[in-house]
């Protein structure tokens, strides 16, 4: 079962991105008569458009058959088995992985109450008060 993370608004900033790099390239195609100055301006926002977009990586949690496996970004994964978990508890508007080998991970999800649920049921050694914070 995956769980999206919180990322501010995710949409907003790939279509404000998406519509400055195809504008960018409008000007840089199709106009042809302007000064020098504007198409490096042009080429200036199709590159910040792009890392934009290339910032704006995926970012989720997802349970599967041994561990909970955290993504965050393009290239950063791990996994931590269900028995190395040790303490799942709220801790304001996040949740915090404590695990036994002195671990500790926050994550932000959009459906709090679910997570728990899933993780009480996939972790039968966790203890219910660990929730409370």
């Amino acid at each position: 079962m995956r769980f999206q993370t919180k990322r501010g608004n995710r949409g907003l900033i790939l279509g404000t991105s998406i519509f400055l790099l195809a504008s960018s390239g409008f000007r840089l195609l199709f106009l042809d008569s302007i000064h020098p100055a504007w198409r490096w301006l042009a080429v200036f926002q199709a590159v910040c458009s792009l890392l934009l977009v290339v910032a704006n990586a995926p970012s989720y949690c997802e349970f599967q058959e041994t561990s909970l496996v955290l993504r965050q970004g393009w290239r950063r994964k791990f996994s931590i088995p269900y028995a190395s978990i040790e303490e799942i508890k709220l801790a304001g508007r996040r949740i915090l992985i404590a695990t036994k080998d002195e671990r500790r991970v926050v994550v932000s999800v959009v459906d709090k109450a679910r997570f728990l649920r899933e993780a009480h049921r996939r972790c039968p050694g966790l203890n219910l008060a660990t929730e409370e914070a």
